[in-house]
């Protein structure tokens, strides 16, 4: 661990501590110190706190997602889709919780079950970028499809979050290869890739990785026509 992710994660244990000081008995403030914890990548700190939380007020929706977003990341699949469930129970119209609960099933091979979460997340909050573009992975798109048109609005719609903006391209080009134009799936690519190039943390391994996910996306779709200049 360098000096400085040392000397971030001193910070939050200090501002989590420092919040449980002032208000010990409120179940609210263990869940914050919870997500302090867990932006600087201290998950089991961050598990104690929202187990903390969880014992002051058992039916905490918010202390049961941001739990199982700390177990999922630390690959304990099972327990994680368990928290997620029990944060729909909390709070039926939890669109995110869904959404990670979706995500979670589907690693699991549980892909209907999986595809119900992300219809229900899309259902209870349509501008949710996420589950518009996993379920569109999951299913085929046909023409005229309404999901495309929700698709082109959230591009329309989206500021400032590039890595959204090119899953979106993304998500287009996967609808419009679906539907059989494959010069509309290149046009999307292309923009999707000149996003990804715009990013700070671009690198020409983003440039594999991404012509690997249209290999396995994409298969119809000839590469050297994306390669090419526009």
């Amino acid at each position: 661990m360098g000096l400085y992710e040392a000397k971030q994660h001193k910070e939050a244990m200090a501002k989590a501590e420092a919040l449980v000081k002032v208000f010990p008995r409120f179940h609210g403030t263990y869940n914050i110190a919870g997500v302090i914890l867990a932006e600087v990548g201290q998950w089991n700190n961050a598990i104690k706190a929202y187990h903390q939380a969880l014992g002051l007020k058992p039916d905490f929706a918010d202390a049961h997602y941001n739990y199982a977003i700390a177990l999922d990341h630390l690959k304990r699949t099972d327990e994680a889709i368990t928290s997620y469930r029990n944060a729909i129970k909390a709070d039926p119209t939890y669109a995110e919780a869904y959404d990670s609960l979706g995500k979670c099933l589907r690693q699991k091979g549980m892909v209907d079950e999986a595809i119900s979460c992300f219809r229900r997340a899309i259902e209870i909050n349509p501008n949710l970028i996420k589950p518009h573009l996993v379920l569109g992975a999951l299913t085929t798109y046909k023409v005229g499809d309404p999901a495309i048109d929700k698709l082109k609005f959230l591009l329309e719609d989206i500021k400032g979050d590039d890595e959204s903006k090119a899953g979106l391209y993304f998500g287009l080009a996967k609808a419009y290869e679906d539907i059989g134009d494959v010069d509309t799936t290149i046009k999307y690519l292309r923009s999707g890739n000149t996003v990804r190039k715009e990013q700070g943390d671009y690198t020409t391994q983003m440039d594999r990785d991404l012509n690997e996910d249209i290999k396995s996306y994409f298969p119809s779709v000839d590469l050297s026509r994306f390669s090419a200049a526009p």
